[in-house]
């Protein structure tokens, strides 16, 4: 039992929970590419960002 499960009564999820140094994909928004380039490119999870709600991530 976590101390968040005793506290609330219900198990924490972790869906959200990556693992650091697997392959992932990042999303690259439609003004920063033409019609026909790729829409992510490859890269190594490092973790999550300390300044804002996003994840930080080393391009191939």
């Amino acid at each position: 039992m976590t101390l968040e499960e005793a506290w609330s009564g219900r198990k924490p999820t972790v869906d959200h929970f990556r693992i650091f140094g697997c392959i992932t994909y990042a999303h690259i928004p439609d003004e920063k590419r033409k019609k026909l380039d790729d829409k992510s490119k490859k890269c190594i999870f490092l973790g999550v960002s300390e300044a804002s709600k996003a994840y930080n991530c080393l391009i191939h």
